[in-house]
């Protein structure tokens, strides 16, 4: 059994191996395709044009949290300010009110 462990470890470590080397060569070859094609002065203002959109997106990502977030704090900010009040105001009455035992 343990010489199947250790196949196991063997074939997995080179599987891995195989596959970084295969997204390598991916990559390598599109990177020739790229320079080949004369591709490589184009692809910079692709690039300009999709950062843009992404701000873009997350900036309408962010408005639309705080507009989904905003109530909720209000809510928890006036909650704590109305129980600042009141508590503070039964605290003056009865100070031991307070204490919890």
């Amino acid at each position: 059994m343990p010489v199947l462990r250790d196949i196991a470890l063997v074939l997995l470590a080179l599987e891995g191996a195989i596959l970084t080397l295969m997204v390598l060569a991916v990559l390598a070859a599109i990177s020739y395709g790229l320079l080949r094609f004369r591709w490589w002065h184009t692809i910079p203002r692709w690039f300009a044009v999709v950062r843009g959109y992404l701000a873009l997106t997350q900036r309408i990502v962010e408005r639309v949290c705080q507009a989904a977030v905003a109530p909720i704090f209000r809510v928890a900010t006036t909650r704590a300010a109305l129980s600042g009040i009141l508590g503070s105001q039964s605290a003056t009455r009865n100070p031991q009110s307070r204490i919890r035992r």
